[in-house]
């Protein structure tokens, strides 16, 4: 069962970007499907890290083309990457909770934050790019 669903309102008009959401999107559904299943703590550390170097690419992908069509929100979208790579680092920091407590955390933070994000900055973004050169 898909704990997030991809639909048309999240497009960005971005085809790299859209394609980019979309494989989150399964990365964290696979994720949460194997929490439900029980599997074993080294698969879920393993798709999580696959689910964090695939933000991290993402972002990256996203500031590289912010950078090279001089977006001028592009510092405030990254503040937010920034944020949102901190407060996964302060879950992951916490010695006192265990690794399947961690997840439930990192996805739940990763649900309100990644459809907001789309909705909103991405896809002003978007209506940048989509825009006449300024």
């Amino acid at each position: 069962m898909a704990i997030v669903v991809w639909d048309g309102s999240l497009n960005t008009g971005i085809d790299t970007i859209d394609a980019q959401h979309k494989h989150l999107f399964e990365i964290i559904n696979n994720l949460h499907e194997k929490m439900i299943r029980g599997d074993d703590e080294v698969f879920l550390l393993t798709t999580l890290d696959s689910l964090e170097q695939y933000i991290r690419f993402h972002f990256r992908t996203e500031e590289a083309l912010m950078t090279k069509k001089g977006f001028p929100g592009q510092e405030k979208h990254m503040e937010e990457h920034r944020q949102f790579e901190d407060a996964v680092a302060a879950i992951e920091d916490q010695d006192e909770i265990d690794v399947r407590q961690k997840l439930r955390e990192i996805l739940s933070l990763l649900l309100g934050w990644l459809v907001d994000h789309i909705y909103d900055t991405d896809r002003e973004l978007g209506k940048y790019l989509g825009s006449p050169t300024p």
